[in-house]
């Protein structure tokens, strides 16, 4: 077995949102977030670092092509995220609050559907380890895949996960079906 390491690149990008859950009330929301449930919301310049882990090709002597790494963060973050209003131009965070916890899933969840379609990068030995975004540099999440998304909240692409042999977990107790899921690499 080649030596197994971990390869990361980070980008920032710029966007703007306003904390607020459509499920709390104006009150609870204003008390809750603070400032930063202004109506007329707020900007951050985020730094996500994107971690994958792999073997060590013996040919090329990589986990997986940097140049490669830059394009998938390129079309899973900064496309649908870099200068753009998480709340309204990002439809993960319609029902959702946009913090930097679920900024985090949805940047999972899109890493992989793109790094999935893509027959190249899936064929290496490189695994998707560790989202971690820094809102501030005093204030930052890191995601490691745990945990369920539900279908219905996502953007990702459940039939073409599918189609590439990667498992969905989807099975609740007594056997029946439930609407969440998440990869089984």
């Amino acid at each position: 077995m080649s030596p197994i390491t971990y390869i990361t690149r980070s980008e920032t990008f710029s966007a703007a949102h306003r904390l607020h859950s459509p499920q709390l009330s104006n009150e609870d929301n204003q008390l809750l977030y603070g400032k930063c449930n202004h109506p007329n919301f707020h900007g951050h310049n985020y730094k996500v670092e994107i971690t994958l882990k792999g073997e060590v090709n013996s040919l090329t002597g990589m986990v997986m092509n940097l140049v490669d790494l830059k394009e998938c963060i390129k079309l899973a973050v900064m496309d649908p995220l870099d200068h753009r209003n998480l709340d309204l131009d990002v439809e993960f965070f319609k029902n959702k609050a946009s913090t930097t916890e679920n900024l985090a899933v949805f940047i999972w969840w899109n890493f992989q559907y793109h790094f999935l379609k893509n027959d190249s990068w899936r064929s290496s030995s490189a695994r998707l380890y560790k989202v971690k975004i820094y809102e501030t540099e005093h204030n930052m999440v890191e995601y490691m895949g745990e945990g369920e998304l539900d279908e219905a909240e996502g953007q990702v692409d459940v039939a073409l996960i599918k189609l590439m042999g990667v498992d969905i977990k989807q099975d609740g107790l007594d056997g029946r079906k439930k609407k969440s899921w998440s990869l089984d690499l």
